[in-house]
């Protein structure tokens, strides 16, 4: 489906019965209150299950009139202490809700301030995660412990889902560490480790073992009566920072143009942190959390958030929760794989493997190439490390489970083998030959190829049913998405086990099936072309690059046929021609793609001239594109612009649902964004067309095709979604 699913109405009731509360009170009168809701392994919060907090509250005061309270301690019995809360509410809310939605905000944070002025210390024994509202109501308590571990996560992710922290998180974050400190852990959505947390201040101390938390949590009770919350011991804003200084004022000038610059103003939840935060400087703790729900409100009911709510959060944990993976098969868990090729990518893909704890086998032609692809899988795994992703002691050992070879013997003992060598068939089947002859019977092989037929490669095996493409993408060791391409003879249970296999590498996996370009190849195509029509049409390069890049694309068009390579895309371009004739769509644009690899020799980013000159990592558009190009300058208008070059990626990736390429929105959409860098703010290419309004976009595609030709021509599935809608009016 194109159109979301609704998921439930604007209600909470359904999780007022799942929270449960421990209370335990100690001989020397410190409160325990350990979290652990009823149905889940994780804790989850918001306004409705804070309010179970109250008769707690209610308890506590009446202990401390009685004199019978020392101090309270927040933990969990889960894993994890608070992960977040419901989104279901959020994402159903409409504007009619909007007072709805900012009550409910209010009332979180009149829970949170009765907690953080009760008279006695209250701690948070942070035993895991501690995220988005999990980690307000840690920091509305007077200390924060946190187990130092890598599970440990603190911050606040909401920025990722298009809105903001609801509970008074802003407000009190500026006390804790100030506004420079703050705004980028808020603004990107930043998760840090508890010994980042306690190194910026967001914790006050670590300890190494889960038993020591409660401990802990006493004693410093015990040390610290009376004590209040910075923003309750001084009136006023926080004092470190004023508005009239030249350096504030300096630093919110130099800010707000790094953002504008950054994200183009396509995410308002940035823009409302910053707001927030300047405002911060100069009211009070109380008058800031007002301000903080009136954006909370208009963020949760803006289509951005609603975009990236639907992208980010329903479809991204339907495809982690197995969605395409096919049912009846048993977990794949492999202890030793092959790779074979150890250049930049399968190096990469070595190294991300060994730090899931797999083992394996790099082979090349000689041991001292293999050698050097372990001193590259070596580097990935250190600069893993530095960026905290991974500790240095699991770095060291991710390392020992790399071992080179040129024996392909040592492929035995292995559950599958990957070839990631260059992409040219007849090498390819080369390889995959030697390995087969040498591999388990119950083993799997992949090509990690982005151009070459799986079925192709699968008649050089014996079991052609245990063989699937796996497409990394550059570079592998950071890029999260992962095709899975089957061929016409790939087994159910050999796609099942892929998709396990790239979940246990963390990466996000969607099932493709064998066709030309496969799924993202194809559509970036359709994009990058578009760009040359535009070119042809009369526009300037520079328009139509900033134009897409201010839209939220990751790449212009142009730049991104570089990437692609001007001399691939001909190659694939011509056998097209060759192969539907008449039906071919991109006759003139072709003729641009000859030219600029036959007659001006520029081929791609990889020979340093394309669209662009590129010098190192610097690149300019090449000067004389205009002068090849279009004989006169032809203003298109700025809104036909960007409609032209996302509708084609629109329609594009609708013709490949229609075609089963590839099965599913959820897919489509994270695929959009993962694999090409599709604009965030719009949810991926489908949500794209649930944003612009479907009947809206159909109408708009019948013009755009009257007008520019058969690539515009609305697909069945957007013909069916639209009937779809109407009907749902009536």
């Amino acid at each position: 489906m194109i159109l979301p699913v609704k998921l439930s109405n604007f209600s909470t009731k359904q999780t007022e019965d799942k929270a449960m509360i421990k209370y335990k009170k100690g001989i020397d009168n410190i409160v325990e209150l350990t979290l652990d809701m009823k149905g889940q392994n994780r804790n989850v919060i918001n306004h409705d299950i804070a309010k179970t907090l109250v008769p707690i509250l209610d308890q506590l005061d009446k202990e401390l009139k009685s004199g019978q309270l020392k101090g309270v301690i927040i933990t969990s019995a889960k894993k994890n202490f608070i992960e977040g809360g419901y989104l279901d509410y959020l994402y159903n809310a409409t504007k009619d809700d909007a007072e709805l939605v900012y009550k409910y905000a209010e009332e979180l944070k009149v829970i949170f301030r009765r907690l953080e002025t009760i008279d006695v210390p209250v701690v948070a024994a942070i035993n895991g995660k501690s995220m988005s509202i999990g980690f307000e109501l840690a920091l509305a308590c007077h200390h924060r412990i946190a187990l130092n571990e890598s599970h440990t996560l603190i911050g606040f992710p909401e920025v990722h889902l298009g809105f903001i922290p609801g509970g008074g998180g802003i407000g009190r974050l500026i006390w804790m560490i100030g506004m420079k400190k703050a705004f980028p852990i808020i603004s990107e959505g930043q998760l840090l480790q508890a010994k980042e947390a306690f190194k910026l201040g967001l914790v006050d101390d670590l300890v190494e073992d889960a038993d020591e938390l409660i401990i802990k949590a006493r004693k410093w009770i015990l040390a610290h009566q009376r004590i209040k919350q910075p923003w309750d011991k001084k009136k006023g804003g926080y004092s470190a920072y004023n508005l009239r200084t030249p350096a504030t004022a300096e630093w919110i000038a130099k800010t707000s143009a790094e953002t504008v610059k950054r994200y183009k103003r396509n995410f308002p939840a940035v823009t409302a942190i910053l707001d927030i935060m300047v405002n911060g400087i100069a009211f009070d703790f109380d008058t800031v959390s007002k301000m903080e729900s009136r954006h909370f409100a208009e963020l949760v009911l803006g289509q951005t958030a609603k975009n990236m709510m639907r992208t980010f959060w329903y479809d991204l944990n339907a495809i982690k929760v197995g969605k395409a993976r096919p049912k009846g098969f048993g977990r794949f868990r492999p202890r030793q794989i092959g790779i074979i090729g150890a250049g930049e990518m399968g190096s990469a893909i070595a190294a991300i493997a060994a730090a899931a704890g797999i083992e394996v086998v790099l082979k090349d032609v000689s041991k001292t190439i293999a050698e050097r692809g372990k001193t590259k899988a070596s580097r990935i795994l250190a600069t893993k490390a530095i960026k905290n992703e991974i500790t240095s002691a699991e770095a060291e050992k991710a390392i020992e489970l790399i071992h080179p070879t040129n024996n392909v013997k040592e492929f035995e003992e292995c559950d599958l083998v990957i070839e990631a060598v260059f992409e040219n068939v007849s090498i390819k089947s080369k390889v995959i030959r030697e390995a087969d002859n040498y591999m388990d019977e119950f083993s799997m092989m992949a090509s990690n190829t982005s151009s070459l037929s799986i079925s192709r490669l699968a008649k050089e095996t014996t079991r052609p049913e245990h063989f699937i493409g796996l497409k990394f993408f550059h570079p592998a060791e950071d890029e999260k998405l992962v095709e899975i391409i089957c061929g016409v003879k790939t087994s159910e249970e050999t796609i099942a086990r892929s998709i396990d296999f790239v979940r246990r590498l963390r990466k996000i996996p969607i099932v493709i099936q064998d066709r030309r370009g496969f799924f993202t190849t194809r559509v970036m195509e359709a994009y990058a072309i578009e760009g040359i029509a535009l070119l042809k049409d009369g526009c300037l390069p520079a328009v139509i690059e900033q134009t897409a890049i201010n839209h939220g694309m990751k790449q212009g068009p142009l730049a991104m046929m570089d990437d692609m390579s001007i001399a691939n895309t001909l190659r694939f371009e011509e056998l097209k021609l060759k192969y539907i004739g008449d039906s071919y769509w991109y006759n003139d644009e072709l003729k641009i793609l000859r030219q600029m690899v036959n007659k001006h020799d520029r081929l791609g980013k990889k020979s340093q001239k394309g669209f662009y000159d590129y010098n190192g990592s610097e690149k300019q558009l090449w000067s004389e594109l205009t002068t090849h190009f279009h004989e006169k300058t032809n203003p298109v208008p700025k809104q036909e612009i960007i409609e032209r070059l996302m509708f084609v990626q629109a329609l594009e990736a609708m013709r490949c649902l229609d075609a089963g390429v590839i099965n599913s929105v959820e897919e489509v959409n994270i695929g959009s964004i993962h694999g090409w860098g599709f604009a965030v703010h719009k949810g991926g290419v489908l949500q794209y067309v649930n944003d612009y309004g479907v009947n809206k976009f159909l109408e708009r595609t019948k013009e755009l095709c009257a007008k520019y030709g058969k690539r515009f021509k609305p697909p069945h599935i957007l013909i069916e979604k639209a009937k779809e809608s109407n009907i749902n009016k009536e």
